[in-house]
C-alpha cells in the first residue's frame, strides 16, 4: 500500500498490545536508501508525564501502518527512554 506522508502525519500510534503512545508528527529519512529511519511521536495523555513530550521510534520497531494506527513493537514501554532518544 502507497500512502502520502500528509496521510501518515497525526495517525495515532499504538503498541502492539493497544497502549496509546500518541500521534505520529514527523518522520526522519535516510537520504541515500529513501527509506523511513526514524518515526518522531508526539506523547498525549499520562505518557507525557512518563516519557518524554516526543518518543523517537526506530523503523525496526514498526509492526504494521495503515491508514488508521501505526503499531509499533509492545517492548516499546519496558523502560522509559531519556528526551530526544530512539528507542
Amino acid at each position: 500500500m502507497l500512502l502520502p506522508i500528509k496521510q501518515l502525519i497525526g495517525l495515532p500510534v499504538k503498541t502492539k498490545n493497544g497502549q496509546n503512545l500518541g500521534r505520529l508528527i514527523e518522520v526522519e529519512i535516510e537520504t541515500d536508501t529513501a527509506e523511513i529511519k526514524k518515526y518522531i511521536v508526539g506523547a498525549d495523555g499520562w505518557l507525557k508525564n512518563k516519557l518524554a513530550p516526543e518518543l523517537v521510534i526506530d523503523g525496526a520497531q514498526i509492526i504494521e501502518i495503515n491508514k488508521h494506527v501505526i503499531t509499533v513493537e509492545d517492548s516499546l514501554l519496558k523502560g522509559e527512554q531519556p528526551a530526544g532518544q530512539a528507542v
